[in-house]
């Protein structure tokens, strides 16, 4: 049972990370990048860079929501992530208090 809480906690720490890529990733595609950069790293300058970064990211977000749903529901199969209602709304959840009724019954 630790051993399954310590994965919890990992993969909610992942997610998190990821998250806060997402937010970056987001911002660069917004705004650009604002500050000087050397002839190696001149990619991030494009828009369009910033778009691929981003829905990458965000492909890693939906990827590490699914695996903690799963960590926290055994026994419980992909296609049942799915199904959830707004399931898609999730992943954007930092979960920083994660103790509340309301979360618990959205995972299920």
């Amino acid at each position: 049972m630790e051993n399954r809480a310590q994965s919890i906690k990992d993969q909610k720490n992942s997610k998190r990370v990821i998250l806060f890529f997402v937010l970056f990733s987001t911002t660069g595609l917004i705004f650009g990048w604002p500050f000087a950069t050397p002839y190696v790293f001149v990619m991030l300058k494009y828009k369009a860079f910033w778009a691929m970064m981003t829905l990458g990211i965000i492909g890693c977000a939906f990827a590490a929501d699914g695996n903690l749903w799963l960590l926290r529901n055994p026994g419980k199969s992909p296609r049942d992530y799915y199904q959830r209602k707004h399931w898609w709304l999730h992943v954007f959840n930092w979960e920083i208090k994660r103790e509340s009724p309301e979360t618990e019954a959205a995972d299920k």
